[in-house]
């Protein structure tokens, strides 16, 4: 749970990192050419992603790392049938009336495309906004400026992925990247990006931003051992998710996209019973174990973000004056 607070280490970080670019005004206006476009009719499951979607504006294709192209291959037999989006179908995935997971394992830039255009929340436009803009544009930015640097934090012999050697959902792991290839997206973009990428219903990341991190991503929680918007556990003895130490220490608290693409990740883990938590085909247990660890079943923790899924909470708290 969070414990906003602007002075700290990622507020710095992230000003220092600020005082390196500026947000184009297109970026926010008609889009380019060169962006992604939504392909067919939206599915009805994700219906709802209409309530904050902005006609006015379209995706931006951002830079990228040829090398992190989030490919499933590792991953033994899984849909990747980009035709399957939307079909959240998997057995024992569905809750609050919705399908919540079982869709196609897409690329990176598969989920970019299906990315439906949504305006920026109250949390964007306010005090926190410019922050925040730039955390969610921290993938598209440090590839273009320094890409070995982001590299490093993931592949150094202290990086993200060297802590999951070993570990039984490292094909899992392996796949998460943060690299949204969108120029300036907005934080609904980018929960929609992750959700994508995993085969989960968008929405369901919408609501566990809403219970997580308030749709912040300078928001920290834990007695700061918790960060973003999905409120990711990046510290502490006996807290931290491996990773978050060394080269990867900030991965979850400057990229937004990275924040997000690990919680879709070890949710589709722990859904499909990798990470030993859960019980295998349980949505319910999967959600709950973000919060209480080791869990056979679904608690108040999962009824709460089903309340903020059934109310659809996001619209009144973030994105209505």
């Amino acid at each position: 749970m969070t414990q906003p607070s602007i002075l700290h280490q990622l507020y710095i970080r992230l000003l220092a990192i600020a005082a390196t670019f500026a947000l184009p005004t297109a970026a926010r206006g008609a889009g380019s050419a060169s962006g992604y476009a939504l392909h067919g009719k939206l599915p009805v499951s994700m219906a709802a992603l209409t309530t904050v979607a902005d006609r006015r504006r379209s995706t931006v294709r951002g830079a990228t790392i040829p090398v992190l192209a989030g490919l499933a291959a590792g991953i033994a037999g899984v849909n990747t049938d980009r035709a399957d989006y939307g079909k959240f179908n998997a057995p024992g995935g569905s809750g609050a009336g919705y399908g919540l997971i079982g869709g196609p394992l897409l690329s990176d830039a598969q989920a970019a495309s299906f990315v439906l255009p949504t305006r920026p929340s109250k949390v964007e436009t306010g005090a926190l906004g410019g922050v925040n803009a730039i955390a969610n544009n921290y993938y598209n930015h440090i590839v273009a400026t320094n890409p070995g640097e982001y590299l490093n934090q993931l592949r150094a012999h202290d990086g993200f992925y060297a802590a999951y050697l070993g570990v039984s959902w490292r094909p899992e792991a392996e796949r998460i990247d943060g690299a949204c290839p969108l120029a300036h997206p907005t934080t609904a973009e980018v929960l929609q990006w992750a959700a994508n990428k995993w085969g989960i219903n968008p929405l369901l990341l919408y609501a566990v931003a809403t219970q997580e991190g308030d749709w912040d991503q300078t928001n920290v929680g834990d007695n700061g051992t918790s960060s973003g918007v999905m409120q990711v556990a990046d510290r502490g003895r006996d807290h931290a998710w491996p990773g978050f130490a060394g080269a990867g220490s900030m991965l979850a608290r400057e990229n937004t996209c990275f924040n997000a693409d690990f919680y879709a990740a070890r949710l589709y883990s722990a859904f499909h019973g990798l990470t030993g938590e859960t019980p295998a085909g349980d949505i319910g247990a999967a959600i709950q174990s973000w919060y209480s660890g080791t869990v056979s079943a679904p608690g108040e923790y999962t009824a709460e973000v089903y309340r903020y899924l059934s109310n659809q909470s996001w619209v009144k708290l973030y994105f209505v004056d």
